[in-house]
């Protein structure tokens, strides 16, 4: 079990005290089904600290799951909040009868699970997109991701070039998976202590501001 905590800088940790590991962020993915295939979840972990030698924070795959119905995502969503702390979904919101079921569910049983637009989706992305995004980052002798005892390693190996070029939707467990690792590559939240300087630094400038204003009257 993952528990959220506060440390004395007043910033967000998520701390799973059996591993002993923080997580500076926890990103799920969520894909919907897609016969013949069931509709996935991927929950991708940042972990605290960083690795001098890989030079970034090692990731981790640190759920999964597989489910046929929008019903049995809504409800793995639920475990996973309960024991991982991840209140919010990245998944394609194009996709308008799923999404629409999926927020009906929030409704009827007064549980909110939120969704947010994953990374690309504006657009029908190919699978490919996330694909190359997931394999830099397990290039030999600098592997930032993990996937422990995931199968999706071996899912991804097995995907032919033609399959690359189809819609990642089609491939929910690897669309699942590309979902957070977008997220957590593309937005890059600021450094500790990284906050207070610009506010420092904006601060100052708005003060040579004012005093240029009042020079000049």
């Amino acid at each position: 079990m993952i528990k959220k905590l506060t440390n004395i800088q007043g910033v967000t940790v998520y701390r799973d005290e059996a591993a002993g590991v923080s997580y500076r962020r926890l990103v799920g993915g969520l894909a919907w089904p897609k016969l013949p295939e069931p509709g996935y979840l991927a929950l991708v972990g940042e972990v605290w600290g960083r690795d001098d030698d890989l030079q970034a924070r090692p990731l981790k795959i640190l759920a999964e799951r597989g489910e046929s119905t929008i019903a049995g995502l809504h409800r793995a969503c639920l475990e996973l909040r309960k024991l991982c702390q991840v209140g919010s979904w990245l998944a394609d919101l194009r996709q308008k009868q799923e999404t629409g079921m999926f927020l009906r569910l929030n409704r009827e049983l007064q549980q909110a699970v939120y969704l947010e637009a994953a990374p690309y989706t504006r657009q029908e992305p190919a699978l490919s997109v996330y694909a190359q995004l997931v394999l830099e980052l397990v290039q030999p002798g600098k592997k930032i991701l993990t996937f422990g005892d995931s199968s999706l390693n071996g899912y991804l190996m097995a995907r032919s070039p033609e399959e690359m070029r189809e819609p990642a939707g089609r491939f929910p467990q690897l669309a699942a998976l590309g979902y957070a690792v977008a997220q957590l590559v593309v937005q890059q939240p600021l450094e500790p202590g990284e906050l207070a300087r610009l506010e420092r630094q904006a601060e100052r400038t708005w003060d040579r501001h004012q005093w240029a204003k009042g020079s000049g009257r």
